[in-house]
């Protein structure tokens, strides 16, 4: 209803924001995909490359800060799980939302 278009991974996030112009959005279930962490990590700095999982052929995009978004929904059980892995993730990431309760 407000445009976003959800993705399943960091490596089709990645394809996404340097070719299309749309906020994007991937909702954590239990943890957070390292790939999806170095994603997160490296966007702020203009320049993202994963590598493909099935082809290992490094993936490397410039993202357009002007024409997308990336919203990550993630509640906070995946969050603890992700702090637990290694990956704290809240320090990475810009504006967030947390409920009072």
């Amino acid at each position: 209803a407000h445009g976003l278009t959800q993705c399943k991974d960091a490596f089709e996030i990645a394809h996404k924001i340097e070719s299309q112009d749309f906020d994007l959005f991937i909702t954590l279930d239990t943890n957070l995909p390292k790939p999806l962490y170095d994603l997160v990590v490296q966007y702020p700095m203009g320049h993202v490359q994963l590598n493909d999982p099935d082809t290992l052929a490094p993936i490397v995009v410039n993202p357009r800060w002007e024409k997308n978004a990336v919203l990550i929904i993630a509640d906070r059980a995946a969050i603890s799980t992700a702090e637990s892995d290694g990956f704290n993730l809240l320090s990475k990431v810009g504006l967030c939302w947390q409920p009072l309760s």
